[in-house]
């Protein structure tokens, strides 16, 4: 089944109801989720179930479970990349799987999530034909194709229990796609005054931004807005809050310093630097409305469950190293942000808007944010790392054996539903060849991993900086600097390169002279062939790792 449907329209509710159904049929249920957040929390959630006799685990992070301890589980709640391990690794308690939950489906378009959730979801399909798959998402506008690749019957619907109204706001006014439009009243810039309009209509705002650093500074300059609003009653309990912070610390941390300036004002942030203990309290206190005002980066949108009536989202760009600049943030990620506002039970509608900086740029944000559908999913799977590492983990855990397993299964992925059989099989075995030409798989009509691909395969390693770094390990002299080392490693395809700004290149090319006879990765050499703004780049890298 896929799920495609609002935020807040209850497919969770599905999921939950299919997992306990699954472990009252003696059988074991996974749900899958992109982000550790998101996993303790849906883990806390069906952790009420444990009434009903159930046993419900996690797995996410730095965080194993043993098999002795999974085989005690009905319910397993993992990253995808944990729920690929266990297939790597063979693990038992797999061979009772009845269901399995992918949450946010829609993230087979992330380049770096993507691939794993699609291999991990067609080795689950093909190791287990009974399988029953559930797939939920807000923002799929190929629902249908996703549906049929996974053999699932299509549920959508656009009915969300609390109504949503979308907007941009720019110079004191809000304009809504059907060009209505209202005032907010002054003082203030944009977000604080956003944030206390809408407190001083009883709410709470969630205000998304594009990284951590902006998530604390907004959070900090929300303070003396949102204190003047809080009754005695409010900041005594935000207060009560802050004590609690302190209390389920282990240590004192620069966080905890922080977030212990902003609770008792009923502020906070939320974003990957916090704690788990420092998360949960944050979250709880949102949801029990202490805090007023919450800003976050966008994982929070990844459906964890804060709604509020107001969201803001203050920016469409963010940096991407890929790019070496700022892009525009997908429309879907947008989507996402905006579907969070609008709370069941508190509020009769939410309201999400986009900051524009202008009169004129409202109507670009209405027509590439606001009126556009959800993006189509696009599998990512065909980017050559990510062949490279999951060709060679399908041999190294025996899932595959022959070449015409390993093109049988490709074919069965969302990759190989949009690619003709011949092409297919060309990228396929070009990955092959490549991986057998470097040791990577013993000679031989089967394939089987050397001991090379099985430690580079249980490393998680893009084979090309495997076959870096064996090159470096051959070639390093005794006594070698460590420079050179890092230089090294910062060429591997592993530790992405930062890009070169204005400046830059008089240092690193002076570097470059001083080093150029030691360094172990040369311009213009195999495998990685670099150029020579390629190879400044990485002794930029190399560089920062020294400092």
């Amino acid at each position: 089944m896929v799920l495609a449907c609002p935020t807040a329209s209850g497919k969770s509710l599905v999921a939950y109801l299919a997992l306990v159904r699954a472990a009252r049929a003696g059988r074991t249920g996974l749900y899958m989720v992109p982000l550790r957040a998101l996993a303790a929390e849906k883990a806390e959630e069906l952790a009420r179930f444990e009434e009903l006799g159930l046993r419900v685990g996690i797995s996410s992070g730095d965080f194993d479970l043993t098999n002795e301890q999974l085989d005690r589980l009905d319910i397993l709640v993992a990253t995808s990349e944990k729920a690929d391990a266990l297939l790597r690794r063979g693990a038992p308690w797999l061979s009772r799987l009845g269901v399995v939950v992918a949450d946010e489906v829609h993230l087979l378009r992330d380049p770096d999530r993507g691939p794993t959730l699609e291999v991990t979801l067609t080795r689950l399909r093909r190791s287990f034909p009974e399988l029953q798959v559930v797939a939920l998402s807000a923002t799929v506008g190929n629902a249908s194709e996703v549906a049929d690749w996974l053999d699932a019957r299509l549920v959508a619907s656009d009915f969300r229990p609390v109504p949503l109204r979308l907007g941009v706001y720019a110079n004191g006014r809000i304009l809504y796609p059907d060009l209505t439009d209202r005032e907010v009243p002054p003082p203030g810039e944009a977000v604080p005054r956003l944030v206390r309009t809408v407190i001083q209509d009883g709410g709470q705002a969630l205000v998304f931004v594009n990284s951590r650093r902006a998530s604390e500074q907004v959070a900090e300059s929300l303070v003396g807005t949102v204190r003047a609003l809080l009754t005695a009653e409010e900041r005594g309990r935000a207060k009560e809050a802050a004590e609690e912070l302190s209390a389920g610390a282990d240590e004192e941390t620069v966080g905890l310093r922080r977030l212990h300036g902003l609770v008792p004002a009923g502020v906070a942030y939320h974003n990957a630097s916090l704690t788990t203990s420092e998360r949960r309290l944050v979250e709880r206190a949102f949801r029990d409305r202490v805090l007023k005002a919450l800003v976050a980066t966008p994982t929070l949108a990844a459906g964890i469950n804060l709604p509020a009536r107001r969201v803001v989202v203050r920016d469409t760009t963010r940096y991407d190293d890929r790019l070496g600049m700022q892009a525009p943030v997908p429309a879907g990620e947008i989507q996402q942000m905006l579907g969070r506002a609008g709370r069941p039970r508190f509020d009769r509608e939410g309201e999400a808007l986009l900051l524009a900086k202008s009169d004129d740029d409202m109507e670009r944000l209405i027509d590439g944010y606001l009126t556009a559908p959800p993006e189509n999913v696009v599998s990512r799977l065909a980017a050559e790392p990510a062949l490279r590492m999951h060709v060679l983990a399908l041999v190294a855990s025996g899932a595959v054996a022959t070449p015409e397993e390993l093109t049988s299964f490709f074919a069965a992925t969302f990759y190989g539903r949009t690619l003709p059989l011949v092409e297919l099989e060309t990228k396929v075995r070009n990955v092959r060849r490549f991986l057998e030409e470097h040791d990577f798989f013993a000679r031989g009509e089967r394939l089987a991993a050397t001991r090379f691909g099985g430690m580079t395969s249980e490393l998680y390693l893009d084979p090309l900086s495997a076959v870096v770094l064996r090159q470096v390990v051959e070639r390093a002299p005794i006594g070698v600097g460590p420079f050179a080392l890092l230089a090294a490693i910062a060429a591997t395809p592993d530790l992405p390169p930062l890009y070169l700004r204005r400046g830059d290149e008089p240092d690193l090319l002076a570097r470059f002279a001083d080093e150029s006879e030691e360094l172990l990765v040369k311009p213009d050499e195999p495998p990685m062939e670099l150029d020579l703004d390629g190879l400044l780049a990485t002794l930029k890298v190399a560089t920062i790792l020294e400092a």
